[in-house]
This record gives C-alpha cells, structure tokens and sequence, in this order.
C-alpha cells in the first residue's frame, strides 16, 4: 500500500497510455457498419495478426504464414505471437480481439516498466512520469524535432497510429527491453548490488531469462542486451567487482542456454537452400561501411554533464551508447548488415528520450528555485507530450477509417470461408488476402509479407506475377506495367533490400523487371488452373466490385458460390479437408 501511495501516478500514467493507444480501433468498433473486421494501420499490424492466428490454427513455430508447408523452420520466432495467442485462448478471445486489447494492456505494462526504471535512475517522479510520456507519445519527434512546430497548428508528425500500438515490437519486445534493464540496474547499479541471497539469485535469474528469451521475439533487443552485458562485465573486471563479474557471468550463461533452440534453428535454415534468398529480402546486406547516429554521441557525451547523484545513470547511458555503437557498425568487421534502423527505433530513441527527461528536470532543479515555477513547467512538457499522443492518434483514425469501414464488407465472406472444413488455400485480391489470414484457417499467399519466409523463388514470381495475368495484361504490356508499379513489384520479391541498399524500393534494376516480362510469357501460355495448381491454390475468391476485369471462366466447373459481390470458386482436384 505503502509503494501504490507514493506511485499512483504511475498507475494513472499507465491507464492515460493505455487509454490513448487503444482508443482509435476500441472507438471505430462502434462506428455505424461495423461487422467485426478490426481497424489497423499500425505498421506491419496484417503480418503480426496473421501470426498471432497462426498459433490459434496450431502452427506456433511460424514456418510459413501464408502458404501450406508449415514444416519449415522460421526465419523469425514467434515467441510474441505465441504469448499474445495462448493469453487470447486463456480468455477466450479471437486473435483479432485479443490484438485489440493488447493495444491497452501491452502499453500499459510498458508503461509501468518504464516508469520504475527511470524512477530507479533518477528517484524522482516526475521524470518517470515525463519519460513514459516522452517514449509513448513523442517518439516521432526525436527522429523528426521540426514536426513539434506542428503541433501549434494541429499537424500530426504521423497517421500511421502511436508506435508502441504494434502488436510485437515493439508491443512485446518492450516487455522484455525494460524489464531486463530494470532488474540489471538494480542490480548492478545501485546500493542493492553488494547485497546476497536468494531473493538476489531470483532476480538474477529472471534476468538471464528476460535477456535469452528476448532473442524469440527480438534479435535486436537480444542483441543490444547481450552487448550491454558484455561491456558492463568487462567494467566490472576492471573495477576488479568479482562477485559482479560472477552474477553477470550467471546471467550469460542462463541467456546462452535459452538460446540453443534458436541456434538449432539457424542451423536448419542455412542448409535451406531459399535461405540464402530469404535472408537478402530482410536486408541482408554487405557491406563495411560506418555508421554515425547523432543521437548516439548525445547518449554518449550529455550523460557527463550530470551530477554526482547521477553517476550510475551516467554509467548506465554510457554502456548503452557504446553497446549502440557496436552495434550499428559491427558490419565494419563482420561485412554483414541487417536493417540497423530496428536499434535505432526501438532501443537507441526510447534510450534518448529517458536521458532528455532526464536532463531537462536536472536543469529546472538546477536553475529555477521555485518548486512551484518547476511543478508547472513539467505539467506544461507533459500536457504537450499528451496533446501530440492524442493528435497521432485522431490522425491516424481519420486516415486509416475509409480502408477499415470499407473492409467491413469482406465480414459474409470471412465468414463462408472460416465455416469450411480444413485448411485451403485461397487466392483473392492484395485488398482482401490480408484479411483471410486472420479471420480465417486458410492460406492466402498473394500477401507482400509472404516475401519473409522461405518460400522457393519460382512460387514467389509467379504469386507477384499472377495479379497480372488476372487483370488481362498481354505479354506485350507486362514491361510497362511493371515498370508503373516498380516499388509494388521491388517488395513483393526482394522485401525491404532495395529499399536498404539504395533508399528507395523502386530502386530495383530494369534488368530485373525485364527478366520478368520474360517470365511473364512463359506463365500467361500456360492454364490459369495450372498457374494456381503450382501455387498450391484450392479456391479463388473474385471481388467483383474492386477487381471488375479478372476472367475467371477457365476455372468454372460449375456454378461458383455467390456471396454477394463475391464468386468464390473451387478447384475439386485440389481441394483438401
């Protein structure tokens, strides 16, 4: 009781958050014509629902999303879609629902680890409270300090929803960042690091598990912990700390235990032959190039302008920064670089945004006396870090309202196809695939995300070049339309890795879109039905409102089931259940 009166704010802080992140889709669920497709927009926020339905439909290792093999070992494990899932089961809910109010409980467990490991930092409750705001609401402004000009006239730095809405990571991943930072800085960090016994053991255990674990959700958060660790042990050597040196060694060896699975797996995808393929869509790259992050050396050097009481917290920014650095250049020794942009947005911008607060409340302590005058300006910084989480989000649902309110006419035939028995696997259009990922048991590979797994290059082109055929483009035109939709084709065949490589996703050669059209021949001269047979397609699903030109005549045997706008027809010779 004694903890809940001198934090109640955190609670409140932690509900406001919630509240905030949840609002928009909780809101558009009682808009007229809702028929219980959930709004989204959040980035990837399709692919982490299809994998969240993944493990409801009994496929908790992540294999393959959209096609049928399910045997393959993942590229990414799906440790946070397994626990989103099983706490979805546990009360019932659909993954579509579960993902929903995750929306409020994930930001507010956040939002609670964040707060103890700034009040623990700093022992003071207005930068907990300031920092959880600074993280949850400002995070577009650290990458972009102009977009606050905006908010005088009520421009939103972004309308793709609060960052920490994703349903993963870093919706997740947070869980596992902060919780292990704050049990590392009390233990390593404060008056309690001298102190034994079992409740320590506990804590140092549950340590090791956050930091092992984390490599199933993320590789990046793993990463950053397990580089942290290392240099803090190597700092606690030289202080010649040896029981510190012993505990952190103790926390290794818990976190290198869970990870043998993971590095069993990686043993099973090297020898995959898609691996090599594979591994370039998430943007592989090589490569020695530096890189520099002016946000890293305001981590590395502005922690030295605080004061004693601070100290740990200098150590504490200082460890961080050097482990970021590494990090973002490992490349210069190893020659390999995979999207370094994921340290920088989920673990470098939370990191600077704690020391800012940080920095910002030391010098109102150190140059306005007044307590009240200090009091007020920490309630204004708070109220604008309020106003700008709210003004994403009402931005957000106003750009993301005509796509959901229109997907809500996919609901009848959702429905049809989730009644059926057994898995198939269904075409339909980029517009409703997504959605047949979630709300139902069956494949649906013309997905963008399909792109990140090992699926064979062969079925790949022809899922990103079938669209096509269905349109009714000749051979003779296949060029310029491929060239019209050059960043469309770019992600559906090589993922982010133009888009790393050279900045933009159309950036993909013309070679390429030329070996295309070649192909592009070769599959047009062959049956439609023999086109999906290779796709493993069993039903195809014709929006007849969106997609008006697809001729799907070669495929009836039969009348095709009719659900309103909707033909969805089955290919008998392929179907399974």
């Amino acid at each position: 009781m004694e903890l809940l009166r001198k934090h109640w704010w955190a609670l409140v802080l932690a509900f406001l958050v919630g509240v905030t992140t949840i609002a928009p889709a909780l809101v558009f669920t009682f808009s007229r014509g809702y028929q219980g497709i959930t709004m989204m927009g959040a980035d990837a926020e399709s692919h982490y629902l299809a994998r969240i339905r993944q493990v409801y439909d009994g496929f908790p290792t992540q294999g393959d999303t959209f096609f049928a093999d399910k045997s393959l070992p993942p590229i990414e494990p799906g440790l946070g879609e397994w626990m989103v899932a099983r706490t979805g089961e546990l009360l019932r809910l659909s993954a579509s629902q579960v993902e929903l109010y995750g929306k409020f409980f994930l930001p507010f467990l956040a939002a609670l680890l964040i707060y103890a490991l700034v009040y623990a930092l700093s022992a003071s409750r207005a930068t907990g409270v300031l920092s959880v705001l600074a993280i949850m609401f400002g995070d577009a402004f650290v990458s972009n300090p102009k977009s606050l000009l905006g908010l005088l006239h009520g421009s939103a730095p972004t309308a793709r929803f609060l960052t920490y809405a994703r349903p993963i990571n870093p919706g997740v991943s947070a869980l596992f960042l902060f919780g292990a930072l704050y049990l590392v800085y009390q233990l390593f960090f404060t008056e309690i690091r001298e102190t034994r016994g079992r409740r320590r053991f506990v804590f140092l255990l549950a340590t090791g598990l956050l930091a092992g674990m984390s490599l199933y959700v993320s590789f990046y958060t793993f990463a950053f912990l397990t580089i942290f660790g290392v240099l803090l042990l190597v700092y606690r050597w030289i202080q010649r700390e040896y029981k510190a040196v012993l505990d952190l060694a103790l926390i290794g060896a818990v976190a290198v235990t869970c990870a043998i699975p993971f590095l069993l797996n990686y043993e099973r995808l090297i020898q995959n032959p898609a691996y090599a393929a594979a591994s370039m869509r998430f943007g592989l790259m090589s490569t020695h190039a530096p890189l520099f992050s002016v946000l890293l050396v305001f981590l590395l050097v502005i922690p030295f302008f605080f004061p004693k009481r601070l100290s740990s917290a200098r150590l504490f920014f200082v460890v961080s920064a050097i482990a970021l650095s590494m990090l973002i250049n490992q490349q210069i020794l190893t020659g390999r670089e995979i999207q370094s942009g994921h340290f920088h947005w989920y673990v470098t911008k939370p990191l600077f945004s704690i020391m800012a607060v940080l920095l910002f409340t030391y010098l109102l302590d150190r140059f306005i006396p007044h307590r009240t005058v200090r009091i007020v300006l920490c309630a204004l910084a708070g109220v604008v870090l309020i106003y700008a989480g709210a003004l994403i989000q009402y931005a957000s649902y106003r750009a993301a309202f005509t796509e959901a309110a229109s997907a809500q006419a996919y609901a009848p035939v959702l429905a049809w196809l989730a009644k059926q028995p057994g898995t198939n696997t269904v075409w339909a259009d980029s517009k409703l695939s997504p959605y047949i990922s979630i709300y139902t048991q069956d494949n649906a590979p013309n997905n963008p995300y399909a792109v990140y797994y090992l699926i064979p290059e062969p079925a790949l082109i022809e899922s990103a070049l079938l669209p096509y055929r269905l349109e009714g483009v000749a051979p003779s035109a296949i060029q310029v339309q491929l060239q019209k939709s050059r960043a469309q084709i770019s992600q559906r065949l090589f993922g982010v890795y133009w888009s790393e490589k050279d900045g933009s996703y159309a950036d993909i050669p013309v070679s390429y879109l030329a070996a295309y059209a070649t192909q592009y021949a070769g599959l047009h001269r062959e049956s439609l039905a023999s086109v999906l047979a290779s796709l493993g397609v069993t039903e195809v699903v014709w929006d007849t409102k969106n997609n008006p030109g697809w001729d799907l005549n070669a495929l009836a045997s039969g009348s095709p089931v009719s659900i309103g706008r909707f033909r969805i027809y089955r290919l008998p010779s392929l179907s399974h259940g």
